[in-house]
């Protein structure tokens, strides 16, 4: 008999190789009604506390509070050991949750994880990353919130909240050559493994180009403009006019003295020591084509800067031209886009630093957008839009 006067009875099988029983009971039990502890986590990453509602089949509901970290731990009455315990409590979205555990076996308590913000554990990797020490960090976006995560060894392990586990996932990161790569994924439940490789791509200051476009004026001039890139890379030049005559300059002014068509070449030495060559053939022929024919023998080949004609040729959809260039305060960024969207433009220094990022809203056609760059030192920069199959990037000048 109890300590309330009533009979509790138990039962023990025998056996005779064990020849000893141990036997524990409570003084004073009351029959229905069994002592538990009940405790849980609630991922949490407002750092606040949460009020958690656990009810029982004899304790009724009692209001408890998690510590700042989600956890939380209380005793309850349940009438058996196959009693469930009701967890109830409202989201930071204010959804209310009411979930149901029961005791766990060979024990006499219950255990609870939930999530206060919906959350997914992403599981990431960065490939070819040579140096073991480096931590590479990775910004991680979602509807709730903007962490970052560091990549130690290539590899990093978090939790994010979402407001609901089907939302996108955004990841950015820069990479070896100082491009910076954007990843969208959708998790698969409260689960997400993320795969990048840390040398995605190739620098554009590392990449020797020799190009440039070619304009006729009424005037009897050529203005052959260098590409951006060409004219931003520095280091040396070298033109061959192809009537016997040179220069050295980047941009020479040239007189021919006959009509005729002349191949022009132009070698680019970086100051890396890359040699890179390009060749067209500029003039007028006999019958006064590709161009206008003047009155006089002779006309002008004079190469300006990469801006300076504003030459509108045929352009791919995805793809952009900034200007003026070099840029004193403002540049203007020509986007050509093939639907609605958003893209992201990022800025770099010559070190691969990324300087100044802008999300621009285009809309199908030609979009021309104004982007301040009032605030960077004079320098060599590279600008990069993020479209949906592929990443371009341009040169300009500070």
């Amino acid at each position: 008999d109890d300590c309330n006067g009533v009979q509790q009875v138990e039962s023990q099988l025998f056996n005779p190789n064990t020849p000893v029983l141990t036997f524990e009971a409570d003084w004073c039990a009351t029959p229905g009604e069994i002592d538990i502890v009940v405790s849980g986590w609630l991922y949490n990453n407002q750092n606040n506390t949460i009020p958690v509602t656990i009810t029982t089949d004899v304790s009724g509901s009692s209001i408890n509070f998690t510590d700042i970290s989600g956890h939380f731990i209380t005793t309850a009455l349940v009438s058996s050991l196959a009693s469930p315990v009701t967890i109830e409590y409202t989201d930071c979205f204010g959804n209310f949750i009411s979930d149901t555990v029961y005791i766990a076996s060979g024990t006499l308590s219950a255990y609870y994880e939930g999530y206060h913000c919906p959350a997914v554990t992403i599981v990431g990797q960065l490939l070819n990353v040579d140096d073991d020490s480096l931590e590479v960090p990775v910004v991680i976006a979602t509807s709730s919130i903007t962490d970052t995560v560091y990549a130690t060894f290539g590899s990093f392990e978090i939790m994010v909240a979402v407001e609901d586990t089907l939302d996108p996932i955004y990841f950015s990161f820069t990479d070896c050559n100082g491009v910076q790569q954007d990843t969208t994924l959708y998790p698969n439940g409260y689960e997400l493994f993320y795969t990048d490789d840390y040398c995605a791509s190739t620098n554009p200051f590392d990449t020797c180009m020799a190009t440039y476009t070619v304009e006729y004026c009424t005037c009897d001039t050529f203005f052959l403009e260098l590409d951006s890139l060409t004219e931003a890379q520095g280091g040396q030049y070298f033109w061959d006019f192809g009537d016997g005559t040179n220069s050295t300059e980047q941009f020479p002014y040239h007189v021919y003295a006959v009509d005729a068509v002349y191949n022009v070449c132009l070698t680019h030495v970086t100051p890396s020591g890359e040699v890179c060559m390009y060749c067209h053939d500029v003039g007028i022929d006999s019958l006064g084509n590709p161009v206008f024919r003047v009155d006089n023998d002779g006309f002008t080949l004079n190469v300006v800067q990469y801006g300076f004609t504003g030459t509108a040729a045929d352009v791919p959809p995805e793809s952009f031209d900034i200007y003026p260039n070099p840029v004193e305060s403002d540049v203007t960024l020509q986007l050509y886009s093939d639907k609605s969207m958003n893209y992201t433009v990022n800025v770099y220094n010559a070190v691969g630093q990324a300087v100044k990022t802008f999300i621009v809203k285009a809309q199908p056609g030609m979009n021309a957008v104004t982007l301040p760059m009032q605030d960077l030192a004079g320098g060599v920069y590279a600008m990069t839009v993020q479209f949906e199959a592929k990443k371009i990037s341009r040169t300009f000048v500070k």
